[in-house]
């Protein structure tokens, strides 16, 4: 404990801000992660496979992560565990520049995937941290030894002292897996419960409500989403869109409905409907969508608004148009 806290005085001030920053920031994205249930369960908003399968789409290293979409569980683990070991090394001082280096190369791999297409790049914060880390592997860099005027004294405690170190070393690292298992696994013990997998709709669940007194039109089964007192002023609901992809439905008033594309335009997750504020939101990076505003992107790093749905109130029901 003497030795943590003697590191943190011997350290300049900027480089204290920064190792504490960075160590309690990838410590807590690895916390994230583990403890959340939507990120390890295929169809969820943030299923690590969905995401992956995202950030392919124009990433440079495409080809990397369409081979890691085919393990993601593997994937996930592997990053959820470096981040919290990245994070404890660097706050322990154990293995600092290492764990720098590795926080770096992190950073830059998630610039190249997860951050690649925020336009203008300086909203995106992956390239920040790649710097960051970047300049504390700087800091860290060994000072030149100063050979001592005490020979026989250098000598002789040299002996034993670089084995030692080097198993000091050895356990402090273990110390540090150990503990990133162990949070991790408490993190899943914690974890919260995942989005349920946007359901199809279905036209045998809407026949009842595809006739009545005043429709104008006889639409077709396939045709209707959902019928109008299923779907309250101010709810959604997911469907199904023709190309596969999930969409989601929403009710902004008596008699206005639209419909979107839900998969997410910055890194491919699936956005949800937030009642409170109104909005579609991406659980993955907090991009937020207008539906009154055919999809425009309110806030956070997505691109482009989502590909809009046509539909229409059709006597009691609402159809795609």
């Amino acid at each position: 404990m003497t030795s943590i806290v003697n590191s943190y005085r011997n350290q300049s001030p900027p480089a204290r801000i920064l190792r504490i920053w960075l160590g309690v920031t990838f410590l807590y994205a690895g916390w994230n992660k583990a403890s959340d249930g939507a990120f390890f369960t295929p169809g969820s908003s943030s299923y690590i496979g969905t995401q992956l399968t995202g950030f392919a789409h124009g990433s440079p290293i495409s080809g990397l992560l369409g081979l890691a979409a085919h393990q993601p569980v593997v994937v996930g683990w592997v990053t959820l565990l470096g981040e919290l070991a990245i994070g404890i090394a660097t706050l322990l001082n154990i293995a600092s520049l290492p764990a720098a280096i590795g926080g770096a190369l992190l950073s830059l791999m998630l610039w190249l995937s997860a951050s690649w297409q925020v336009h203008p790049y300086f909203l995106a914060s992956d390239p920040a941290y790649f710097v960051m880390w970047s300049s504390y592997a700087l800091m860290l860099r060994p000072a030149k030894i100063v050979p001592s005027s005490s020979k026989g004294r250098t000598s002789a405690s040299s002996e034993n002292t670089p084995t030692d170190l080097r198993r000091r070393k050895v356990v402090q690292i273990g110390l540090v897996g150990a503990l990133s298992v162990l949070v991790g696994l408490v993190g899943r013990l914690l974890k919260s419960s995942p989005t349920a997998k946007p359901r199809s709709s279905s036209a045998a669940t809407d026949k009842t409500s595809s006739g009545g007194a005043n429709s104008s039109t006889t639409p077709t089964p396939a045709n209707i989403l959902t019928s109008l007192a299923a779907l309250p002023v101010g709810s959604a609901a997911n469907f199904t869109a023709a190309n596969g992809d999930p969409a989601i439905l929403v009710r902004t008033g008596n008699s206005k409905v639209c419909a979107f594309d839900a998969i997410c335009t910055h890194n491919g997750c699936t956005v949800e409907y937030d009642p409170g504020s109104q909005t579609l939101i991406c659980p993955c990076h907090g991009a937020q969508y207008d539906p009154l505003s055919h999809a425009a992107v309110l806030a956070g790093p997505a691109p482009a608004p989502l590909v809009e749905i046509k539909v229409k109130i059709d006597g009691s029901n609402i159809v795609l148009a």
